[in-house]
């Protein structure tokens, strides 16, 4: 199930495991990468971003 759902995204060889990982667990990806992964549709945390 989470295969197809990645290759569907085509996500990068690197991304692709750490989305699925954030999205089996239900955890926020915390990545500098959120352009490639923002389509995944699950939350995202750029922590070299400023918090609002």
């Amino acid at each position: 199930m989470v295969r197809a759902w990645l290759a569907d995204l085509r996500l990068h060889y690197i991304d692709g495991p750490l989305a699925a990982t954030a999205r089996i667990t239900g955890l926020t990806l915390v990545t500098r990468n959120t352009a490639d992964v923002a389509r995944t549709g699950f939350a995202l945390l750029d922590p070299f971003e400023p918090q609002t």
